[in-house]
């Protein structure tokens, strides 16, 4: 779900109709220089901020709206009513009510040929760690799977590769096993299984077998808003895996995920806009609501297509957890979002100012102490105890992290576990 980019480096090459670069996500703030119909009816004209920069304009920096000058999605809306009402008055069917909205989700948050790519180097790279002998993984387990695009994808790689996929909803096992798996799918579809069933019953109960990797992906992890129920899922997860197995799930985090006053972010891709909406968060319970939003091309809208109640779990309660479940070690993949990496440009733009007025003797003293500090990663500083080892790639860059690790303005993270 949600904030996840669509290449290596975290944003997507693709265009739109126009020829123009889409795919970056950014803030919805209102200018208030000016009124809202100029700022929200020129549709037919791309994002601002999808249009390709010249190689020699400044960079783009974006920083947090504040609370009071962020756009909602109903007013975003509001402007394309009157427009769609007279069309529907001349017998026009509206895009969104005719649009499959899981090819929408499928486009706008998921890669899973990247998520595949990552899943093998992390069982890869944490071969040594295993108290088991790990052999190439084969046999995956795609827990809140939906359409089960991922575990087609697995089965793509190899002929010996086999997934097993689990999800409570009914109706989208049914889409997987004639879209996914069916008419949209190859030979490899052969060897996919997906099972209606709860990820918190036991792996007898849902009838699946021992695997070598579990992935609970799209941040599923977070729909446990209690820890009890986390640990069962863990407890469960320990024991579904084989000797050497390999637990990996997602979560996402950072400063900004828990701002005030929620946050909106739209993405622009071929045949729409997709808008990512976190409402208010809840310090108590460290809940808040997320809802994927789509705009096409005509105006009309999928509003709330998706919506999840969240539970925001830090890593450390994540390995914790794992631990305690049974896992031997756990380990942590960071990449920053697109968020943090405007903060982090944002900031040298700030400390290339202060450089121009400190004296030679303040800038021998700044030497001395960033000297091994890597420009523009603050948290990677490598005196620190934060080991940073080899990157996978995939929809981030995501990078091996231990010890210590500042907070970013918004970062997502694999936490694995062992056994």
């Amino acid at each position: 779900m949600g904030g996840k980019q669509k290449s290596k480096h975290g944003k997507s090459r693709r265009r739109d109709a126009n020829g123009e670069t889409t795919g970056r996500s950014h803030w919805l703030k209102t200018n208030l220089s000016e009124d809202f119909e100029s700022l929200s009816l020129d549709y037919d004209t791309p994002p601002r901020s999808s249009r390709r920069a010249s190689h020699h304009s400044a960079p783009r920096v974006r920083t947090e709206p504040s609370p009071s000058s962020r756009l909602t999605v109903d007013e975003l809306e509001q402007a394309d009513r009157k427009r769609l009402a007279r069309a529907r008055a001349a017998g026009y069917t509206p895009i969104a009510e005719t649009v499959d909205r899981h090819r929408c989700y499928m486009e706008a948050v998921q890669l899973p040929s990247a998520e595949v790519h990552n899943l093998v180097n992390l069982y890869s790279e944490l071969r040594s760690e295993s108290s088991a002998p790990r052999h190439r993984p084969t046999i995956l387990r795609e827990d809140f799977c939906g359409t089960a695009i991922l575990c087609r994808e697995w089965c793509k790689g190899s002929v010996e590769h086999e997934a097993w996929g689990v999800d409570l909803d009914p109706n989208v096992i049914k889409y997987a096993k004639e879209r996914t798996l069916g008419s949209d799918g190859g030979p490899e579809s052969e060897r996919v299984n997906v099972v209606v069933g709860n990820v918190l019953s036991d792996r007898n109960t849902l009838s699946v077998p021992k695997v070598d990797i579990i992935a609970g992906l799209n941040y599923g992890i977070n729909y446990f808003k209690k820890r009890p129920d986390l640990m069962v899922y863990l407890r469960n997860c320990r024991e579904g895996l084989a000797d050497g197995g390999t637990l990996i799930v997602d979560l996402f985090g950072g400063a900004t995920v828990s701002s005030t006053g929620g946050r909106l972010f739209e993405r622009r891709y071929s045949d729409f806009t997709y808008y990512f909406e976190q409402k208010p968060y809840d310090a108590l319970t460290n809940t808040s609501k997320v809802h994927l939003h789509f705009r096409f091309d005509d105006g009309s809208w999928l509003k709330n297509a998706w919506t999840y109640d969240f539970r925001a779990y830090t890593i450390i309660e994540i390995r914790e957890a794992m631990m305690e479940a049974g896992f031997r070690s756990t380990h942590v993949w960071i990449a920053a979002s697109t968020e943090e990496k405007e903060a982090r440009a944002d900031a040298g733009k700030d400390d290339m100012a202060t450089d121009d007025e400190v004296t030679d003797e303040q800038e021998e003293n700044d030497d001395s102490d960033i000297s091994d500090e890597e420009p523009g990663h603050r948290y990677t500083n490598k005196r620190s105890s934060t080991r940073r080892g080899s990157g996978t790639e995939g929809a981030y860059s995501y990078e091996r992290v231990d010890g210590t690790l500042e907070q970013l303005q918004s970062w997502n993270a694999y936490v694995v576990g062992i056994v």
